[in-house]
C-alpha cells in the first residue's frame, strides 16, 4: 500500500527556535501534499512529581521548550525494541518416565 512503517528518531532541540530531524528516505512511499501536516504520536510516562514540576514550568515557557525537555532528560523506548529484549523466561522442562504398575 505504499505505507513506510519506520521507526523515525526523535527531534532535538538545537540553536535557539530550530528544530532538526533526521529524514529517512522511504523508496515506496510519495511525498505528502503540503497541506497535510505529520503527526507523531507520543506516550510519555512521568511521576506525579514530575508531572507538578512540567506544569510549573510549563506556565512559563512555550510547549516547543517543554517537549524538548521531556524528549532529551528521559530514557527513549522504542517498541520493537523493548519486545525483543524483554522475552518471557520459560524453565527447560524434561518429561519424567512414569512407572509401569503391574498388578
Amino acid at each position: 500500500m505504499g505505507n513506510c512503517l519506520r521507526l523515525r528518531r526523535a527531534a532535538t532541540w538545537a540553536d535557539g527556535d530550530e528544530w532538526e530531524e533526521e529524514a529517512e528516505p522511504c523508496s515506496k512511499a510519495k511525498a505528502a501534499p503540503a497541506a497535510v501536516e505529520d503527526k507523531v504520536e507520543v506516550k510519555i510516562r512521568v511521576t506525579r512529581r514530575q508531572l507538578q514540576e512540567l506544569l510549573e514550568k510549563a506556565s512559563r515557557r512555550q510547549v516547543e521548550e517543554v517537549l524538548a525537555e521531556l524528549m532529551t532528560s528521559g530514557t527513549v523506548y522504542y517498541p520493537r525494541q523493548r519486545d525483543e529484549i524483554r522475552r518471557h523466561w520459560r524453565p527447560a522442562l524434561y518429561s519424567i518416565p512414569e512407572g509401569v504398575e503391574e498388578s
